[in-house]
């Protein structure tokens, strides 16, 4: 499995609302939220899949159904990927796409860097 679409989560704003408003995720789509170790459903009006993704771009935890007005956390997560609930038998298909979103959060986590240098 590719993401097509994959948007990051890259302000206080962003981060805070996540998918919420969102009527439908698309098969295709995640969103990939930086510096995250913890996610809330909150407001959700359907449930969602989570990765929590470690420093090596491992996935550490994976919920393929979190139903709305839930907490969930992992302690090394640097990462999170929010998307469509999805079957768990299908994590292994998400691998790909896992390091796929695991390179743009380097390149993402390089620019940041770079503009705090300046």
């Amino acid at each position: 499995m590719s993401i097509i679409q994959l948007s990051v989560a890259d302000s206080f704003l962003k981060r805070l609302i996540g998918l919420i408003g969102v009527t439908e995720v698309k098969k295709d789509f995640a969103l990939l939220i930086p510096r995250c170790k913890m996610v809330h459903t909150c407001a959700m009006k359907f449930p969602i899949g989570v990765f929590f993704i470690g420093p090596q771009g491992q996935i550490l935890k994976c919920i393929p159904h979190l139903v709305p007005w839930r907490l969930s956390y992992h302690p090394n997560a640097v990462a999170v990927i929010e998307t469509k609930c999805f079957d768990v038998k299908d994590t292994r298909k998400w691998s790909d796409a896992i390091q796929q979103a695991y390179k743009i959060l380097i390149k993402h986590e390089k620019a940041l860097q770079r503009q705090s240098n300046h």
